[in-house]
């Protein structure tokens, strides 16, 4: 937790001193671009690079870096099934600050995605107000946290991204997380999904409602339509716009 909780203000005023903080992100995102990450496609050799082993000793003179921030994000995503209720709360607490703090868009959406690990009131709190967040890649987090948390408000949060959020990839996200659960009310809220006339989103709803449904009408979409709106197609099958799906996917 000591890495987290490091003073903002102190970082700001440091950073504020040289210039050397601005250059490293611009080299940091050069490489992000060009690898796909900062440490480009086989991150556990990053250790071997000595241009990386100097750039993260200079970022740890200003305070934690990002990639050890992320890392313990990491650590307490895996841990937070054996941590007790009070430790639970403590994270949520010091994690829910730092997400409405936090510029950073990485950190921001990990710190979401941890709060989803965790089973307390102040993380539930923490992911209500993520699902508005301005940043799309923020609500795609909120839509894996509330995936994560499991439960009769998931899939109400869920569906209302689904329904009502700007961005295609978010109600892409949704879509796929209410596959989640076996449950009527997620079936009910992925009709918006099954309606819409974008053939990726029909796709993925296909595959949520399966899971959602236990039913298998293949990618026969009228099907599928008809059955979230209360109908009862008599054949399960693969047929309707299959080919059609073939052509993008």
């Amino acid at each position: 937790m000591f890495i987290l909780l490091t003073s903002y203000a102190e970082k700001s005023v440091m950073k504020q001193l040289t210039g050397d903080t601005s250059i490293l992100m611009c080299t940091w995102i050069v490489l992000a671009c060009c690898g796909g990450c900062a440490t480009g496609p086989f991150p556990e050799l990053a250790q071997l690079n000595p241009m990386l082993q100097q750039e993260w000793k200079i970022d740890k003179k200003y305070g934690p870096t990002l990639r050890d921030q992320l890392a313990e994000l990491e650590a307490v995503q895996k841990s937070a099934g054996q941590m007790s209720a009070d430790e639970q709360e403590r994270w949520a607490q010091q994690l829910s600050q730092l997400m409405s703090d936090d510029s950073n868009l990485v950190l921001r959406a990990s710190i979401v995605r941890t709060l989803g690990k965790l089973e307390t009131a102040t993380a539930t709190s923490a992911l209500r107000l993520a699902v508005s967040d301005p940043e799309a890649d923020v609500r795609i987090a909120a839509c894996e946290a509330w995936r994560d948390q499991g439960t009769t408000e998931s899939v109400e949060m869920l569906g209302r991204l689904l329904e009502s959020d700007t961005d295609f990839d978010v109600r892409l996200a949704a879509t796929r997380c209410l596959g989640r659960f076996r449950d009527p009310t997620a079936v009910q809220a992925l009709a918006v999904a099954i309606d819409d006339s974008d053939p990726a989103m029909q796709y993925r709803a296909i595959q949520s409602l399966k899971n959602a449904s236990g039913r298998n009408y293949g990618n026969n979409v009228p099907a599928w339509r008809e059955f979230v709106h209360g109908g009862n197609p008599t054949e399960e099958s693969s047929g309707g716009v299959a080919l059609k799906f073939g052509e993008w996917f």
